[in-house]
């Protein structure tokens, strides 16, 4: 979703997701073809995320409340022999080591997370799967 840009030159937009397990809301721009720069990333408010669970008639409450014990498997085939002779195994690639300059009050964030630089990755991630062309 574009943002509204006030004065700045370059377009700004919004983007709201889940990051492993967390909701959160990123806000980005592109100042030209190569360069995803990240504005900012925080946790999404509590009206941030009930609006993103609210975009589903999932009932969000009842499956937090779940155990192993409650989720019907019954329609799941088993994983037998035939299953894992024609499975692949995919392992991600090796991580690439890079240095990028990131804005200090971004990247002060990120430090006070916990595995900030796999969080790091994973917001990288989330960007680029959601622009693949």
């Amino acid at each position: 979703m574009a943002a509204d840009a006030g004065d700045y030159p370059v377009p700004r937009f919004i983007g709201i997701g889940f990051l492993k397990e967390r909701i959160v809301v990123v806000v980005f721009n592109e100042p030209n073809e190569s360069t995803i720069r990240i504005i900012s990333l925080r946790k999404a408010l509590k009206h941030e995320r009930t609006h993103l669970r609210n975009s589903s008639e999932t009932n969000w409450e009842r499956i937090d409340k779940m155990v192993d014990e409650d989720i019907d498997t019954s329609d799941v085939p088993p994983l037998d022999g035939s299953f894992f002779s024609s499975a692949k195994l995919r392992m991600p690639e090796g991580k690439v080591p890079v240095l990028i300059s990131v804005d200090s009050d971004v990247m002060e964030w990120f430090k006070t997370q916990d595995e900030y630089q796999e969080l790091i990755n994973s917001a990288l991630r989330v960007f680029a799967e959601t622009h693949k062309i």
